[in-house]
């Protein structure tokens, strides 16, 4: 009987990690990001429910920007963020993936000024702050 509980107990606590882990991105983030030879601290909200995440990014001192098709699971994180570049032209998608280990949040930002350039690839380490 002892085996079958162990058993039943190892089986529930597997299936609560994605939910374990879902939740572990809710929160304030933090990080210090490299942008034309001075750092640019970023500030992101987000808050987990299921696979589903929402939230805000800002760099400090401005008004943030909600996030659009977030989605958690397991480890990974992903959203992007939408801006309109004004005047007409196309809107400027940002894509954001990232794995979460513990308190930190790695984070691979990309996004391409057009049609056949290169995209623009950053790479940053986000904390959780209380």
């Amino acid at each position: 009987m002892a085996i079958r509980r162990t058993g039943f107990l190892g089986l529930l606590a597997l299936l609560a990690l994605p939910a374990l882990s879902a939740e572990n991105a809710t929160g304030k983030w933090v990080a210090s990001v490299p942008a034309g030879g001075a750092a640019v601290e970023l500030i992101i909200n987000l808050k987990a429910e299921g696979e589903k995440l929402t939230g805000t990014l800002a760099v400090a001192g401005a008004p943030a920007t909600p996030i659009a098709d977030g989605k958690v699971k397991g480890e990974d994180v992903t959203f992007k963020l939408d801006f309109d570049t004004g005047q007409g032209g196309p809107k400027l998608t940002i894509n954001y993936t990232g794995k979460l280990k513990g308190d930190q949040l790695s984070i691979r930002s990309s996004f391409s000024m057009g049609e056949g350039a290169p995209p623009n690839v950053t790479e940053f380490v986000a904390k959780r702050t209380p």
